[in-house]
């Protein structure tokens, strides 16, 4: 929400949509003295006499605009944050029907008024906005479209707005292609506060050495949609490396946010890996201001960082601080790996270079491809579904084709199963090498067993096998058309027998697959438990992430009393799958967490697991799936939800009161203090 919206929500709820606004602009606010003479000059009219007449008005409202929270008058030792607030005192004492607020981009330090942060919306409220839009509804809030639209906007409701009302003339796919963080030309027309760009215009034109540092640490991170560490990027331009006070400085203008990796029993804030961001306006406005070359160049600095020196050959070899085919890759680096691939493609579509278009979908497919060996599916159909649309549908074929069967392959993994199908039925008669052509076909065949289709599965497994008996595509096969065997004793002794094969020819994702089949269809526990042993003992090197997931959550259905170990391989599971959004072993996940920390009686990670779990069934459109958990909280830990207090951070416990109250399970908080909150926003 934009300061206008703002303004006009706070006046209509009560009731002052006709009453006057003045604005003043503190953005050069030095000091009490100061703001006097620069009333005075914009005004026409000191500010005792502009008070006298706005008392004389009624009901009335001032916006003292983008005031700098960070100022400090070091002459007298008083902070301008004190002295406009002393000031605004002053100013209610004598207009009493006036309404103040203050718009900064930081909270201020040391506030005597209630503080309202106008933030973005999450993806699980965007989910809702977009339910009850005009120009929305539920054809368009689904899990993809509304995550599809956070990246597009940031969760800004003006540019929510915006994108809705662009969905009634192009397609998602057209409106994806047309976000600026993804644009190699530079975009023309945006609007931006004055004060942002004469702050960007001061550092860019400084003729100190130090002032250009800082300038450049922040056009090389506006490259990166998702934020950066300063730690990975100190060396971006070489010999002239970053250093912690050029990122202080940049926090100070209000250039960039800080933000951290929140986990479920996570170590302090101390410890916390910084990620420093620039905000969409900041990045956008940079961006109006900067040569294409220069972007151009930035860039490809930024794809050898994350891809390696052989990148222009369109190869991967990325460095250990950025391994996309490691599970526990950080979702913000898989952003703006794409970000940075699909800036190449674009750019090279737009001078019609044949060669760097070659070169850039190389890079796509394997960048698709290391994902989906690290197990980011979701990341993987993310990527797919935004550079698809600009590949045409004549040229590149083979390289479309091959997007299509890593979409198509993580489309599977994630749920998508008929979409899947029908993506890999596209590109199944395509002439891919020996090997890929049966990974398509035996993905197919996995279709249409999940779909309960046996005829489809058994015509492609067959298939399949047809290319190569001997290869772990081959063993998969096999084990498909075992599970079609309809004598259950037989096939339990069929299974058993082809993991061990599995296993001896090093198959371990295939074997892992039987283990866990085999494991579902036994009633003795201690054999469960020697079934799903080898699955869980290569845990140690990560090599099949997705499998050694779903064996600890049949793992943890055996005993109501988990030990640390198990807790923690349960947590590891959990952050996978709330990245990977795969629903029904999520809350299976979730219910086995709850159960270990509540049987520990453990509050503090009881209320963060439901904060996580509640964004989950919040964006799936499973608002029900929370009472049950609010009803145990509030049975269980009733009293912390009168007192705010709590060992982590408060946040956990006020949205666990604010789903309480949406829900209806906790008296709503009183009204009164809405006119005294209105009179300052952040």
């Amino acid at each position: 929400m934009g300061e206008d919206g703002f303004l006009s929500s706070v006046k209509q709820a009560r009731g002052h949509i006709a009453s006057p606004t003045f604005r003043v602009d503190l953005s050069d606010f030095v000091n009490r003295d100061h703001l006097l003479e620069d009333v005075k000059r914009k005004l026409g009219c000191s500010l005792d006499r502009f008070a006298e007449e706005v008392a004389n008005v009624g009901v009335s409202y001032v916006l003292f605009d983008d005031f700098p929270v960070n100022f400090t008058d070091a002459e007298n030792d008083t902070s301008a944050e004190d002295d406009l607030q002393e000031l605004v005192a002053i100013i209610l004492e004598f207009c009493p029907q006036l309404n103040v607020i203050i718009k900064t981009r930081r909270a201020p330090k040391r506030p005597t008024f209630p503080v309202i942060e106008v933030a973005a919306l999450d993806v699980a409220d965007l989910r809702a906005y977009v339910l009850d839009h005009e120009k929305g509804g539920p054809d368009r809030a689904s899990t993809a479209t509304v995550g599809a639209l956070h990246r597009h906007t940031d969760g800004i409701p003006t540019r929510v707005d915006q994108a809705l009302k662009h969905l009634e003339v192009v397609t998602l796919s057209e409106l994806l292609s047309s976000n600026t963080d993804l644009m190699m030309t530079t975009p023309v027309g945006g609007r931006f506060h004055p004060a942002l760009v004469r702050s960007l215009r001061e550092l860019g034109e400084s003729s100190d050495a130090n002032q250009r540092r800082v300038f450049s640490l922040l056009k090389a991170l506006m490259i990166f949609p998702q934020g950066e560490r300063l730690s990975r990027i100190k060396r971006f331009n070489l010999n002239a490396p970053f250093f912690l006070p050029h990122a202080e400085e940049l926090l100070d203008r209000q250039l960039i946010e800080v933000t951290t990796l929140q986990k479920i029993e996570s170590q302090t804030s101390d410890t916390q890996a910084r990620t420093l961001v620039v905000p969409r306006q900041t990045r956008e406005c940079l961006r109006e201001m900067m040569e294409e070359d220069e972007f151009r160049e930035l860039n490809q600095k930024a794809a050898e960082l994350y891809f390696g020196d052989r990148w222009k050959s369109g190869l991967m070899k990325s460095k250990a601080a950025y391994r996309f085919d490691n599970p526990d890759c950080p979702i913000g680096d898989i952003q703006n790996a794409a970000a940075i691939i699909l800036r190449l493609f674009a750019d090279a579509i737009e001078h019609d270079d044949h060669r760097e278009i070659e070169r850039s979908l190389g890079l796509a497919h394997s960048f698709a491809g290391t994902l989906i060996d690290g197990d980011h599916f979701s990341g993987a159909v993310n990527f797919c579904e935004q550079i698809l649309p600009l590949i045409g549908e004549d040229s590149d074929s083979d390289h479309r084709s091959r997007l299509l069967a890593d979409y198509g392959r993580s489309l599977r993994m994630i749920g998508e199963t008929e979409k899947a199908r029908d993506t890999l039925l596209d590109v199944a008669e395509h002439p891919f090498p020996s090997a890929t052509r049966q990974i398509v076909l035996v993905s197919l065949a996995l279709c249409y067993q999940s779909l309960d289709d046996s005829d489809g599965a058994r015509e492609y497994a067959q298939l399949a096998l047809s290319i190569d008996k001997h290869s772990a595509s081959a063993l998969q096969a096999q084990s498909i058309l075992i599970r079609l065997d309809d004598n259950a004793p037989r096939r339990q002794q069929r299974l058993a027998a082809h993991e061990t094969k599995c296993r001896k020819q090093n198959a371990n994702v295939v074997a892992n697959n039987i283990a866990i089949l085999r494991a579902r269809e036994s009633k003795d526990e201690t054999q469960i438990k020697k079934i799903l042993a080898p699955v869980m003992s290569l845990s140690s090197d990560n090599k099949d992430h997705y499998n050694q997931t779903r064996a600890i959550i049949e793992l943890s259905q055996l005993s109501s009393t988990l030990g640390d170990k198990e807790m923690f391989q349960l947590m590891n599971a959990y952050y996978f799958l709330f990245n990977e959004r795969i629903p029904s072993l999520f809350d299976r996940c979730h219910e086995a967490l709850w159960g270990g920390f509540e049987a520990r009686n453990d509050a503090t990670n009881l209320f963060s697991l439901f904060r996580y779990s509640s964004l989950n069934w919040r964006l799936r459109g499973h608002e029900e799936f929370e009472k049950k958990y609010i009803q145990q909280l509030i049975s269980k830990f009733g009293s912390a939800l009168a007192i705010e207090t709590s060992d982590r951070s408060p946040r956990e416990l006020a949205y666990l009161k604010a789903r309480a109250n949406a829900a209806g399970l906790l008296a709503a908080p009183s009204t009164n203090a809405l006119s005294s909150t209105a009179r300052k926003g952040d």
